[in-house]
């Protein structure tokens, strides 16, 4: 009787190690399944009860591509380094105090592409490098960030740069999506299952579900297997099955006690048994072995004899692998194809409208960067200017002069346009008004320049002398070189109401001092006596620069006798004119008062008088 080898399990196949990378192909899984075949068929006849299939580790294979397609960071973009003179960098460094590392640059927005403060430029809402979050650093970087601090509208991000990210991103999307529908096949039919059949069960009857185990054996093995089943089942047959001779002879001789119709009758039904079982196996229609049953003389039934298939069924698993891998490449195909579509027409054009409706909201920002991202796609540069243009209206209008003439000159970088010179012209001029009525006169007179060296008007010309009169009239008496300058420019043009301020300004001064010392200008003395020599001393200031005048003086004595005296030579600002007085006999003087009065001799109008009293 043919002993049955048992069935050997040695190890169960792993689905995770099935497929991590679509680059894994058929002839991949082939070429593998290939070398375990040949490794089974070198195996000699004594190893064959610990042959096994082997499961098929896939990973390896995938690791290994893996590792040759990936690439390194390229970096696209030179970030702006964050120094110690920035205007927030202690404010940073502040946040950063507890991580390990320290930010080294710049976080800057590009559209949907921003750099990270180490520097490595992303898409999306984490850094690849890092692991920083791109809230976070623009919390950090833009909405704390102080006036003036470096970063601009005008910042923009390469073409060439972007595509290089987005390559980056695709394939990491890609790498993403293949492992996700790697997992989801881990359930799948796709098995390597070991086909050795169960050699432990020696002898009895052999059940239909005992000969399917036998159905996973390796061709090669089955064909060597069917061989000796059948030279055994013909030895066993020879030994137990009676020939027909000898049934013929049986049937004789049962008949002669009375049982010979009874064993012809055994002897056809075991000769059509045999002859159904060899048709069935030789059309091979069905997936069970057939079993053969014979019976001896004595009606008892002898050991079935199962009849091998061949490797069928590894064929068919080889196939549905195969079909499998097509499959999968198939869907890949038509999901890279379906996201080259989305990706350069569907998602574009969402984007675009997108961008024109925030447009049309006033969200110029926010629609800036949806049409930076979106490149030379149809017209968005123009609606990126004009998002400028507008933006840069609505900053004038709140009376942000400052932030509109930022926003037109990066308008005017994008394009240049007459009617933005225009804009920013009068933003200056708004400038200048402001400080003019914060009375800070200086600096709205230099705003007022820069308008005026853009575009010299009538205008612009009546804002600086409005602005310089309104300097001279508040600054007039620090007598300063300014105020002087300023004053020439106005009379040159008759300002209105700068000859008033100009003949004050310039009108001449007389200080005069009445005492007995003819050395002593500033000790004023109201009386002295009948015999003391009075002193006038006269100081004269004023006057325009470089001017003279000339002087003459009055005496009028107690007595009511004046004396009038020419002062030939001509006088300027600074001059000291002193006059002498005294009774020629001072017993006979009249006590009373002695007045001095100096006159100017072009217009006879008095500049300054003094006078002293005379008493015994």
């Amino acid at each position: 009787m043919k002993k049955i080898r048992p069935w050997k399990h040695e190890k169960e196949f792993d689905t995770k190690t099935l497929m991590t990378d679509s680059a894994i192909t058929a002839s991949d899984i082939a070429e593998h399944l290939g070398s375990s075949e040949r490794e089974s068929a070198a195996d000699g006849s004594d190893e064959q009860d610990r042959e096994t299939r082997k499961a098929v580790d896939l990973k390896e294979i995938s690791d290994a591509r893996r590792l040759t397609d990936e690439e390194t960071i390229t970096q696209v973009y030179e970030p702006r380094p964050l120094t110690p003179d920035d205007d927030i960098y202690d404010d940073i460094i502040e946040q950063f105090a507890s991580a390990p590392t320290k930010p080294k640059y710049w976080f800057e927005e590009f559209g949907d592409y921003w750099s990270c403060s180490c520097g490595h430029i992303n898409k999306g809402d984490i850094c690849k490098s890092c692991g920083l979050e791109r809230d976070l650093l623009r919390s950090l970087f833009i909405l704390h960030k102080p006036a003036g601090a470096q970063g601009n509208l005008s910042k923009k991000l390469s073409k060439t740069a972007r595509e290089k990210i987005d390559k980056e991103e695709q394939q990491q999307n890609d790498r993403d999506n293949r492992r996700k529908k790697l997992d989801d096949l881990n359930d799948d039919e796709l098995r390597v299952m070991p086909i050795e059949p169960d050699a432990g069960k020696t002898g009895g009857d052999i059940t239909e579900g005992d000969a399917d185990d036998s159905e996973d054996k390796n061709n090669s093995a089955a064909k060597s297997e069917t061989s000796d089943d059948n030279q055994s089942d013909s030895s066993d047959n020879s030994r137990k099955t009676p020939s027909t001779k000898d049934a013929a002879a049986s049937q004789k001789e049962t008949n002669g006690h009375g049982h010979s119709a009874d064993a012809s009758s055994s002897a056809k039904a075991a000769a059509h048994t045999n002859d159904t079982g060899k048709s069935k196996d030789h059309k091979g229609n069905k997936k069970n072995a057939t079993v053969n049953t014979t019976s001896d003389s004595g009606g008892n039934a002898l050991t079935p004899v199962p009849v091998a298939h061949t490797g069928k069924k590894k064929r068919d698993r080889k196939f549905k692998i195969k079909i499998i891998v097509a499959i999968f490449a198939c869907l890949l195909l038509i999901a890279l194809a379906g996201f080259v579509i989305y990706r350069y027409m569907a998602a574009p054009a969402m984007q675009y409208q997108d961008a024109i409706e925030l447009q049309a909201d006033g969200k110029y920002e926010k629609a800036i960067d949806k049409f930076e991202s979106l490149g030379d796609y149809k017209d968005c540069e123009e609606r990126i200017w004009e998002c400028y243009c507008s933006m840069g209206d609505r900053y004038f209008k709140e009376g942000d002069y400052e932030a509109a003439i930022e926003t037109y000159n990066i308008a005017i970088d994008l394009k240049d346009d007459e009617s933005l010179h225009d804009k920013i012209w009068q933003c200056y001029c708004g400038i200048g008004d402001d400080l003019m009525d914060a009375k800070e006169y200086e600096q709205a007179l230099s705003t007022y320049y820069i308008a005026a060296d853009m575009k010299d008007n009538e205008e612009i010309q009546d804002k600086i002398n409005l602005a310089k009169f309104s300097y001279v009239k508040a600054y007039q008496d620090d007598r300063t070189a300014k105020v002087e300058d300023y004053m020439s420019d106005l009379m040159t043009i008759k300002y209105p109401g700068i000859q008033d301020i100009y003949d004050s300004y310039y009108a001449w001064h007389v200080n005069i001092v009445a005492n007995t010392s003819a050395d002593d200008a500033s000790t004023d003395v109201s009386t002295v006596s009948r015999k003391d020599t009075v002193y006038f001393h006269v100081s004269l200031s004023g006057g325009e620069p470089s001017e003279q005048i000339l002087l003459y003086y009055e005496v009028i004595w107690p007595n009511g006798n004046s004396e009038i005296y020419n002062l030939d030579s001509t006088w300027e600002s600074g001059s000291t004119i002193t006059a002498r007085f005294q009774y020629p006999i001072p017993l006979f003087g009249k006590e009373g008062k002695l007045t001095f009065k100096l006159y100017d001799k072009s217009t006879n109008e008095v500049m300054g008088s003094d006078s002293v009293t005379f008493k015994n």
